[in-house]
């Protein structure tokens, strides 16, 4: 390529992605949010109503059928190493139970027990044994996962791993333990690896939002229909579906780890993508444009974020917060009028605080962006103060565990930080 030719290049590449990437936001902003394979195949497993031979999402079932990587797990690499993670070890589970359902892809099921047994895997296993820490979210869902597979596929998961396996078991056990006896019902948003002495179909309903989702996530109203057949739950995975059948042409169809999600918060990860890459002065319209538009909404909440204890999950619960911090960060950044009471409801609120602080292997992410919002304080705002301790402290413990590498929410969108 000639020097003459690099400006006009440049130019052409940064038209082509203000039509795509900035003009979708407007259209579907969707369209820029990554499928989650362990989501994608648990509506892979819904039999069809008047067909129960048949899946009833078959683009769910293409999707799976298409995008195992050539080491033979489903899911996302870790950023750094390029190497699997925690949450690959599901997805490929929930994905091999899929196909084993409808009898197809043998030989990709094969490749997928493969990778279960491979030194890879063991390695994840080894090294959450080593830290002396397992993520609650992992000790709740590979249990159940690998229970199910053992059901479906009639062979035993991980033999010759017994020892750290039954650890895991025993520490969802605790898990179980403890939430059943302080009455929580958070528990239901993992609904399709819960053992059904722990739910039953009037709880399940109760639990059902409005729109027909449990906890907004696809895995766990996915099972809820499956266990109900209740027509709300069924209403939300097909529009699911279909709103992410958009986004394809050829029949193939991945859905997220949370839906609906809030577009603001895609939008301001769409920014922060921006400018981290150094590249916003190429797009300065366009992201005076989009905040504008988040700012619209942010001052309307103020901040604050209702919610009521018996309907979250960690999912939401970060993703909320996490718009809370880059909308805060970037929006004082661009000259906005922000305050810290529009964060700082996070330390006022003791049910959240201590949600976090249990959990805080889940919200790694987004303490990192609490953390640099805090960057922007301005002399004698205390309660950015406080809030810089606060994420710095759970950063630190983080670290020490190695959680940002065994979140799953962390691949929802193309980049959080």
């Amino acid at each position: 390529m000639e020097f003459q030719s690099l400006p006009q290049t440049q130019a052409k590449l940064i038209n082509e992605i203000k039509e795509t990437m900035f003009s979708s936001l407007d259209i579907n902003p969707y369209s820029l949010v990554s499928p989650c394979a362990y989501d994608t195949a648990w509506l892979a497993m819904i039999p069809h109503p008047n067909q129960p031979s048949k899946p009833m999402f078959e683009g769910c079932l293409s999707w799976v059928l298409n995008n195992q990587t050539e080491h033979g797990f489903w899911g996302n690499c870790d950023d750094q190493s390029g190497m699997p993670t925690l949450e690959c070890l599901t997805a490929t589970l929930a994905c091999v139970v899929a196909l084993r359902k409808w009898n197809v892809g043998s030989s990709m099921i094969s490749k997928g027990l493969e990778f279960i047994h491979s030194s890879n895997a063991k390695r994840l296993l080894k090294e959450m044994k080593k830290e002396g820490f397992i993520p609650q979210w992992f000790a709740i869902v590979f249990p159940g996962m690998v229970e199910l597979a053992e059901e479906v596929l009639k062979i035993q998961i991980l033999k010759d791993q017994s020892v750290f396996v039954s650890d895991i078991f025993y520490h969802r056990q605790l898990i179980f333990k403890k939430e059943l006896h302080n009455k929580e019902t958070y528990l239901l948003s993992y609904l399709e690896v819960l053992p059904s002495s722990y739910f039953n179909e009037e709880l399940i309903i109760k639990k059902l939002c409005e729109k027909g989702s449990l906890f907004q996530s696809p895995s766990a109203t996915a099972q809820a229909f499956m266990a109900t057949e209740n027509s709300k739950c069924l209403h939300y995975l097909q529009t699911l579906v279909h709103k992410f059948s958009n986004n394809n042409n050829n029949n193939i169809i991945g859905v997220p780890t949370t839906y609906p999600m809030d577009k603001d918060l895609i939008k301001l990860c769409i920014i922060n993508y921006v400018e981290r890459l150094g590249l916003a002065e190429h797009f300065a319209i366009e992201i005076e444009q989009l905040l504008q538009q988040v700012y619209k909404n942010y001052v309307k909440c103020d901040g604050e974020f209702y919610y009521e204890k018996s309907y979250y999950s960690l999912a939401t619960l970060e993703l909320h917060l996490l718009k809370e911090s880059l909308a805060f960060r970037l929006l004082r950044m661009h000259g906005y009028k922000v305050f810290p009471s529009n964060i700082y409801w996070i330390l006022k609120n003791e049910d959240i605080k201590n949600h976090i602080e249990s959990n805080y292997e889940c919200f790694s992410v987004t303490m990192l962006n609490l953390y640099r919002a805090t960057d922007l304080a301005f002399h004698g705002e205390f309660e950015l103060d406080e809030l810089r301790i606060f994420s710095r402290k759970l950063l630190q413990k983080s670290i020490l565990v190695g959680a940002p590498h065994t979140n799953p929410f962390n691949k929802l969108i193309i980049i959080f930080i």
